[in-house]
């Protein structure tokens, strides 16, 4: 569900990391929230993680189950977390928390979005370590920080901890409007309705790369589980 649903929300939320930031001391390298989940990229200075992360969130559920009349957990699990070891990983991952936005489709420009961290005037409440960021990358890179940050060559990277697994009534709806999507398109073309296995090899893999298991997507279309595992998808993660 959307927990950030207006922008006065995502004030809200990035107020309590201020918070949270002015108690627990840590440095942030980076953030984007979004309508329905967030990034943080912040470093660890040895505070416990429940102490940093856990505050954020209990102190925005209050808020927003106030103003929106709900009850119960507003998100999903407590956090997920990674720990990121390696030059190359930073980067990357800075670079794919960015990035969000435009990935979603929602923005066709970094700077048009006004809850990530891509520019520090961005940054309403000087959360992020700015300077730290651009010397640390200009000291490890020859590419401009912000060519690197608009190539959109990794764009089809996703983040483990992002990627979305559907329940098997989920996945039915899902897979079942791909496949109706393609009937619907083929009779505009006047080709009959049957598909075809190329058109198969394609439900597959816009299904698995949405979140459908292989597994899912074998019941739900009565393809074999070998043919279905045998479909590579264009997918990699960080």
């Amino acid at each position: 569900m959307n927990i950030f649903p207006t922008d006065d929300d995502k004030k809200i939320f990035l107020r309590q990391i201020l918070k949270s930031q002015i108690k627990n001391k840590f440095i942030l390298y980076g953030y984007c929230i979004m309508d329905n989940h967030y990034h943080l990229f912040y470093k660890d200075i040895g505070r416990k993680m429940p102490d940093i992360i856990g505050c954020i969130q209990e102190n925005y559920a209050i808020y927003y189950n106030a103003k929106y009349n709900h009850t119960g957990h507003v998100f999903q699990s407590p956090f997920k977390s990674r720990v990121i070891i390696g030059i190359q990983s930073f980067f990357r991952l800075h670079k794919y928390i960015i990035r969000n936005s435009i990935v979603a489709g929602i923005v066709k420009e970094l700077k048009s979005y006004q809850w990530v961290s891509y520019l520090e005037e961005q940054d309403i409440f000087g959360l992020v370590d700015f300077n730290y960021v651009h010397e640390f990358y200009n000291k490890h890179n020859t590419k401009s920080y912000f060519l690197f940050l608009n190539d959109d060559s990794e764009d089809k990277i996703t983040c483990k901890f992002e990627a979305i697994k559907m329940n098997n009534e989920e996945a039915i709806v899902f897979v079942n409007k791909i496949i109706n999507r393609i009937i619907e398109r083929k009779k505009s073309l006047k080709k009959g309705i049957s598909v075809s296995v190329q058109e198969y090899i394609e439900i597959v893999k816009e299904a698995n790369y949405k979140g459908v298991t292989k597994k899912q997507i074998s019941d739900i279309t009565g393809l074999s589980y070998n043919f279905v595992k045998g479909i590579r998808v264009d997918k990699e993660y960080i």
